[in-house]
């Protein structure tokens, strides 16, 4: 496949989809996955969930990309299989540092 050079906001999206096969993986995800429900957890919920992540796993996750995982160990699937999609490491050093300490960034 020829790559892509980006000229409009429509040629990113095409790039983008062409790159991670998004255009095949979602009907998959609407066929196989009954229910997405929302985190709607604290941000010291979020910050465990990070913690957790890197201590247990050594897998780094922003705030956004934890939040899957601050909702499973609330419990929010009522003890349904789960499948949690972490993503994005774009985390600030500082706030990661508050974070392994226990603390919660503001």
């Amino acid at each position: 496949m020829k790559p892509i050079e980006p000229v409009t906001l429509d040629d990113i999206r095409a790039a983008w989809r062409r790159a991670t096969g998004v255009a095949i993986r979602t009907p998959l995800i609407r066929i196989n996955v009954d229910d997405a429900p929302r985190a709607g957890r604290s941000l010291a919920d979020v910050a465990e969930a990070i913690r957790l992540m890197v201590e247990r796993n050594h897998v780094l996750a922003e705030g956004a990309g934890a939040a899957p995982v601050a909702a499973a160990l609330a419990g929010k699937a009522d003890g349904a299989n789960v499948a949690c999609v972490v993503s994005g490491g774009n985390i600030d050093a500082d706030k990661l540092a508050t974070i392994l300490e226990g603390g919660v960034p503001e």
